[in-house]
């Protein structure tokens, strides 16, 4: 009935007001974090991302292979640095905007990838030797 207050969850919405929603969160996630963070840095800033990232990772990986736990944070760096530049051209039409939109899906890719080599790399120092 049209103008009834609703019970949501305990509480009464007042006429005419839309109940609270389930879907919006009240805390922003992480990937609106970086994407607001990428959106608010300068091209000059995202551009020394992406190539400090592959710098970093590929030195440590051809020079100090027994750092390799440093080579995720550069392969988020990068992929940060990546996926920004790729959703500054995101409304680019016919070949160039599918060139930017393969970047930005193998920047979430590598960003996956470096997570849970991250993840794995903490349970391996958290446990240790306890599982063997």
């Amino acid at each position: 009935m049209t103008g009834t207050p609703s019970d949501d969850e305990g509480g009464v919405t007042p006429p005419g007001a839309a109940p609270p929603s389930s879907q919006t969160p009240d805390e922003p996630t992480l990937g609106t974090l970086v994407a607001s963070f990428t959106r608010r840095s300068p091209d000059a800033a995202l551009v020394a991302m992406a190539v400090t990232g592959l710098a970093g990772a590929t030195a440590i990986a051809l020079l100090a292979p027994t750092w390799w736990r440093a080579v995720p944070l550069f392969i988020l760096l990068a992929a940060a640095g990546s996926w920004g530049i790729a959703e500054r051209e995101r409304g680019a039409t016919g070949g160039r905007g599918a060139v930017f939109a393969a970047v930005r899906a193998l920047a979430v890719l590598a960003s996956v990838g470096a997570v849970a080599m991250l993840v794995l790399a903490f349970f391996g120092l958290a446990l240790g030797t306890w599982i063997s």
